[in-house]
């Protein structure tokens, strides 16, 4: 669900369907002002890098939000992830996911893309033992 389109007792109201229904919810903010809108029965908060306005794409929302997050939500990084180091970075940060559409889609094999990255974030991970994988 897209909190900006949506109001606090329409979340409500579709996290219960959704729940009754055996569903879990992913609800998807663009910034702080959205916060107020996750309730306590969603069980993922996806956090959108991208301004639904202008179109921009900055990291820099999700580094900024997820300490606001509560503690009990899967949290999840969407949109303008296109480096492995970018998503070791926000892994680094708690996330527990991310999305990434565009970036795959844009190659003329997006499957190749994928497993290339995917490559390049465990080259990376081994190269940081600490990270919790």
């Amino acid at each position: 669900m897209i909190a900006a389109v949506l109001e606090k007792e329409q979340i409500r109201n579709y996290t219960k369907l959704a729940n009754d229904l055996g569903m879990e919810v992913l609800l998807e903010i663009h910034g702080e002002e959205e916060l107020d809108k996750v309730i306590p029965e969603i069980q993922l908060v996806g956090v959108n890098n991208r301004n639904l306005k202008t179109m921009e794409i900055s990291l820099q929302i999700s580094f900024d939000i997820f300490s606001k997050l509560p503690n009990e939500v899967v949290k999840i990084s969407e949109s303008g992830i296109n480096k492995a180091s970018q998503l070791i970075e926000l892994k680094e940060a708690g996330y527990n996911g991310f999305l990434m559409g565009e970036f795959f889609m844009k190659h003329g094999r997006p499957e190749e893309a994928c497993m290339s990255f995917i490559k390049e974030v465990k080259k990376l991970q081994a190269e940081k033992p600490q990270l919790v994988k």
